[in-house]
């Protein structure tokens, strides 16, 4: 109401908004909401933070700069979230990168947002800060990063940690590639492919039994195998034999020692085929008696003969293979 009598429509302003009139002294105008105005701003705000679109495209101009200036206020906005009560059953835990910051965010199992933590990387202080604004679960779900484990066991010691099955299959496959070579290979990202076909506890013994079937047989020891990937497993190499063992005097003792391998390191003077390695250097002199008498003075030793080279022939001296016509 401008004057007092009743407003009527009077059309539409360019920008769609109801346009108003004063029947009694022709007064147009549109009415103000500055509530409803600032949930479309913040409302295009998150589609652009949240989506793949430009300013541009979400404003509709060419630059965007107009969506700039309506959305400046969305930035001063701090989200708030209610602390968990609820304790679930699960809870899934990661880390996001945005830009050089790092967010930690709690998932419950069903999908609802428990709690989130700021922090520069994902370090034991981070993940303990992220763990204490939510109840303990019965089992966490991770993608086995650092500083989670010392967290867990200093927050939810009785909470039981579980790898995820996508990051455990990517990194199977950054390992072995989507190809492998070997029937080994083969087999063991066959067995981890088939973890997300386990849902029940049938399924799971239905998969634990051909994998502890691999694991004994990987690490039972096979002749001809070094020994290097048994202890890279924890498994201590194969004893020595009964007869080195038993008679300690039966072992081949170490020969005289030249003066030049005094110089070189420890593992060259060690007798064994096992540790014999190459030297780069030069052998040494074989002493005066093994190279024979020396040559007399003031007389020259003959050398073999020697074919001389063929000299290359030349165009020049063949008069008869370049002619000249006259």
């Amino acid at each position: 109401m401008v004057c007092g009598a009743r407003l009527v429509k009077n059309g539409r302003h360019r920008s769609g908004t109801q346009r108003w009139r004063c029947p009694d002294c022709g007064a147009s105008s549109v009415r103000r909401r500055p509530d409803v105005t600032r949930r479309e701003q913040l409302r295009r705000f998150v589609i652009w933070l949240t989506g793949k679109h430009t300013q541009a495209e979400v404003d509709g101009t060419a630059s965007g700069r107009s969506f700039r200036r309506e959305t400046a206020w969305c930035w001063d906005i701090q989200p708030r979230l209610e602390p968990a009560t609820t304790t679930h059953h699960a809870v899934l835990v990661d880390g996001v990168w945005i830009g050089t910051w790092c967010l930690l965010i709690a998932v419950s199992d069903k999908g609802d947002l428990l709690a989130w933590q700021w922090c520069g990387r994902e370090t034991t202080a981070a993940w303990t800060a992220l763990l204490e604004q939510v109840p303990a679960p019965a089992v966490i779900v991770s993608d086995g990063g650092s500083g989670l484990p010392s967290a867990l066991r200093a927050c939810w010691p009785e909470t039981k940690h579980q790898r995820c099955v996508f990051h455990l299959q990517m990194n199977t496959s950054r390992h072995l590639t989507r190809n492998p070579r070997t029937d080994a290979g083969r087999a063991l990202r066959g067995l981890v492919l088939k973890l997300s076909e386990v849902h029940d506890e049938d399924t799971a013994i239905a998969w634990a039994t051909p994998a502890r079937a691999m694991v004994a047989d990987l690490r039972a020891p096979h002749p001809g195998t070094h020994p290097v990937p048994q202890r890279a497993m924890g498994i201590h190499p194969r004893p020595a034999p009964q007869s080195l063992a038993a008679d300690p005097q039966s072992r081949p003792r170490r020969g005289p020692v030249h003066l030049d391998q005094l110089r070189q390191p420890a593992h060259h003077l060690t007798t064994g085929r096992r540790h014999q390695q190459s030297d780069p250097r030069p052998a040494p002199p074989p002493p005066r008696d093994e190279r024979g008498p020396p040559p007399p003075r003031g007389r020259m030793v003959p050398r073999p003969p020697t074919t001389p080279a063929r000299p290359r022939a030349h165009a020049r001296d063949n008069p008869t293979r370049h002619h000249r016509r006259t």
